[in-house]
């Protein structure tokens, strides 16, 4: 809050800072002003003081984008508020349907973390992602993909031999040792 013992704005010189709220929709994202080289400021809503001119405001929220925006700090007695609106994260579609038969309502496991079984659609946030399709007495099956945001995914899961039965479990391309009973089915990373 502005004081009478404040200095007067016609004689604010170079150092002379100025209040500013910095509000975002949703509230909480981490402030940043000018670069995050150096620490955050505080989350919003947040209010503290800025030297007049130009200044890039940066604001980080969990599954939100990140906003990098300009803005311009006025020699003024009163408050500047600048309010913002942050972008949902746009996330990534994946399908995961059965191959065949014995695909057919497998457990599905997204980076190791059991979500589900065929068929199943799920989102996922934008990068790399594994996806595992498994079940009792079959080689699991493997596939690595690089997801986009906004882009969908689909992925067919085929189960294949018996693990144990010699027509691929244990020693399959995924280097393990023959006769485990334990083998992987696996596409290269994308």
């Amino acid at each position: 809050m502005i004081t009478a013992s404040s200095p007067s704005i016609a004689g604010a010189g170079p150092g002379k800072t100025f209040e500013v709220e910095i509000a975002s929709e949703p509230p909480g994202a981490t402030v940043y002003v000018d670069d995050k080289a150096t620490d955050a400021r505080g989350e919003t809503p947040l209010v503290l003081r800025l030297e007049a001119g130009k200044h890039t405001v940066i604001l980080e929220l969990a599954d939100h984008e990140i906003s990098s925006t300009e803005v311009v700090v006025k020699k003024q007695a009163r408050p500047q508020i600048f309010r913002f609106t942050l972008a949902q994260l746009k996330r990534a579609s994946l399908v995961i349907t059965a191959a065949n038969s014995a695909a057919e309502g497998a457990r599905v496991l997204l980076d190791g973390i059991e979500v589900g079984v065929t068929p199943l659609t799920l989102d996922a946030e934008p990068g790399p992602h594994q996806v595992e399709v498994v079940r009792d007495g079959f080689v699991a099956f493997e596939e690595w993909l690089e997801a986009e945001a906004g882009e969908e995914y689909r992925i067919a899961a085929e189960l294949t031999g018996e693990a144990g039965d010699g027509t691929g479990g244990g020693g399959g391309d995924d280097g393990g040792a023959g006769g485990t009973g334990i083998g992987t089915r696996r596409r290269p990373p994308v």
